[in-house]
């Protein structure tokens, strides 16, 4: 990190443009660390899937045997 001293060494400032770029860098290093929606829960929809797929498979034979009596 870059600062400027002022009055010989008395204060030390940090100019904006490298506060801007630490807190451009904190964002992405926070955004690459947080799970995204598409990755939370694909499990759950594979299961729901699954279900779904199981239930008209059910649904469909028992309907072709009433079909076929």
């Amino acid at each position: 990190m870059k600062s400027l001293s002022i009055n010989d060494f008395e204060a030390e400032v940090i100019p904006s443009a490298e506060l801007v770029r630490m807190m451009s860098k904190i964002a992405e290093q926070k955004q690459a660390t947080e799970p995204t929606p598409a990755k939370e829960g694909w499990k759950m929809r594979a299961v729901g899937k699954a279900l779904l797929v199981i239930g008209s498979l059910y649904f469909a034979i028992h309907i072709l045997v009433w079909a076929v009596k």
